[in-house]
């Protein structure tokens, strides 16, 4: 997901699109993923998944017989006005 948008980018940027991305993750973690991706936009460290609970990405997940809470990736796109205009969530990890 995040290698998808590092790659189109200057295209959003051209629609006046700024790309913003919320992680549970630290702030080294998410410095270290932006180096190692190659990342052309902000990560923020959002470790108390307060933003997370707030969007409803902040789910229960089940992995290999396993349960435990995490974040469902979705993309949102936010309107001048702060609205929602609309929700991308069919990613294929």
């Amino acid at each position: 997901q995040a290698c998808g948008l590092r790659d189109v980018n200057a295209e959003l940027a051209a629609l006046n699109v700024v790309v913003l991305g919320i992680s549970p993750d630290t702030p080294k973690m998410l410095a270290n993923f932006t180096s190692k991706q190659q990342l052309n936009f902000t990560l923020l460290a959002d470790q108390d998944h307060a933003v997370c609970e707030a969007y409803g990405v902040w789910q229960l997940k089940k992995f290999m017989g396993r349960e435990n809470m995490g974040v469902v990736r979705t993309s949102f796109l936010v309107d001048e006005q702060g609205n929602i205009a609309h929700i991308f969530d069919d990613f294929k990890t």
